[in-house]
């Protein structure tokens, strides 16, 4: 008698003429113009960052908006460099942590039955560490053969269909509007901008050095203004790192929170069962909550926009894949309120600092 695996391995593997049944109904989709763009990684080892950074956000600004951020993921050890290139990626563009997905390419089907053990832990392990780079507990996972030379028909409807959802993950996500305010700068970024204050302020002590030597008379005075010039160069700087970061986080742009995911194969027994999807209270205010489904109906749901926490009820259509899924988001301005208020205190300390300078 054949067992389960050898059925499974058998159908993936035959080149049988059948008639195939993908997901959903292509007529019956909505049509949507998708743009592609290719870009270069960070934490590039010939420490081209800034040049990568700039090329990217010329071309991603000619579309407006992004709504899916695809990161390939070869089938090859995760190395320390692809890890500091993702964790780059988040530095600079924080905004896009609710539209990335990784899709693990090269991937056998073969391998996606239960039977494969080996192969599903090694695949939840790669998961679990994309997830801690993340800072998350769930991402978006797509695997492909990559192979379209394929004859073998359900190889072929397999791509297909992850293909369509991937596309169908673009059209669902909310767009993050690209601009100059969406960027940050990276720690090398950073690096330079406290080197060219301190050089500034080199300059001017070794300036205040040379005149005391020359005018003891005037050596007095000159190491005030010097000391003063130093000091408002500093306060100037914090001033406007603080006024960017409120111009940047206080809106009212909405914030990815978090995302569940429910997946329910229909089984032979088609038990009719009742599954309950909880987003836990939390500190933020949801303040939107976008849901796909497939084969789904929903009972009841509870919270959501307006309130801390999310919950719903629902139960898989009989005799079908059953899918639901959730993103939720809050504004900017709720989600950094407590940072946003330490950089204002910032800025009037600063001011404050200021008036007194003057004033002695």
């Amino acid at each position: 008698m054949r067992t389960d695996w050898e059925d499974y391995e058998g159908e993936l593997d035959s080149r049988k003429k059948k008639k195939l049944h993908r997901c959903g109904d292509p007529k019956e989709q909505a049509m949507h113009h998708i743009h592609l763009f290719d870009t270069p990684g960070l934490n590039d080892t010939n420490g081209e960052d800034e040049v990568h950074i700039a090329s990217i956000i010329k071309s991603l600004k000619t579309a407006g908006g992004i709504h899916l951020v695809l990161v390939i993921v070869g089938n090859t050890p995760l190395t320390h460099g692809f890890q500091s290139a993702l964790e780059c990626y988040m530095d600079v563009f924080p905004e896009f942590q609710g539209v990335i997905a990784f899709v693990h390419t090269k991937f056998d089907y073969v391998n996606l039955h239960p039977l494969r053990k080996d192969k599903v832990a090694g695949m939840d392990e790669r998961k679990e560490l994309l997830h801690k780079i993340m800072r998350r507990p769930t991402c978006k996972h797509f695997v492909i053969d990559c192979d379209f030379e394929t004859t073998k028909p359900i190889r072929r409807c397999i791509t297909q269909n992850i293909i369509r959802q991937i596309l169908m993950e673009a059209t669902t996500n909310l767009p993050v509007k690209i601009g100059t305010e969406t960027v940050r700068k990276t720690p090398k970024m950073k690096t330079i901008d406290r080197i060219v204050i301190n050089k500034y302020n080199a300059i001017l002590t070794a300036t205040n050095g040379t005149l005391r030597t020359k005018n003891a008379e005037q050596s007095t005075a000159m190491a005030r203004v010097v000391e003063l010039h130093k000091s408002m160069n500093r306060i100037q700087a914090t001033e406007s790192e603080m006024s960017g970061y409120i111009k940047t986080h206080d809106t009212t742009e909405y914030i990815f929170l978090d995302e569940l995911d429910f997946d329910q194969h229909c089984d032979l027994f088609d038990i009719d069962r009742l599954h309950t999807m909880v987003f836990p209270s939390q500190e933020h205010t949801i303040r939107r909550v976008i849901t796909t489904q497939e084969h789904i109906y929903t009972k009841r749901t509870r919270g959501g926009e307006g309130e801390k926490f999310w919950e719903i009820d629902s139960k898989r259509k009989a005799y079908k894949n059953g899918v639901l899924h959730a993103k939720f988001y809050t504004t900017a301005a709720e989600k950094f309120r407590n940072d946003i208020a330490v950089a204002w205190e910032k800025i009037a300390t600063a001011k404050c600092d200021f008036q007194g300078r003057l004033k002695n």
